[in-house]
């Protein structure tokens, strides 16, 4: 587990999740579970995801584009998205 200044990623996980189901964020639609597998595993877990066969690019694509769709709404923290040149480096890395 990497360590920053703040604690752990983990600790900043759980710590955003349990901010987002405070009564104050659900008028903003974000009180909800963060949990997923790919969003959890960070970069090396993903690495390791990808090589076992657990997951694909495609599958952290398809992932990150939903929780954008899902969240910015309210954080409006994405100002453009390339899908189509996200969705070729992700068949460029599945295929590496």
């Amino acid at each position: 587990m990497v360590e920053g200044p703040r604690g752990s990623a983990e600790d900043t996980a759980t710590a955003l999740a349990d901010m987002v189901r405070e009564p104050r964020f659900r008028r903003f639609g974000l009180a909800t579970d963060f949990t997923d597998p790919i969003t959890d595993a960070g970069v090396v877990g993903l690495a390791e995801m990808f090589a076992k066969g657990l997951a694909t690019p495609d599958d952290a694509l398809e992932v990150s584009l939903s929780r954008i769709a899902q969240f910015n709404g309210a954080l409006n923290a994405v100002l453009a998205i390339d899908r189509e040149g996200a969705a070729r480096a992700a068949e460029a890395s599945r295929r590496r």
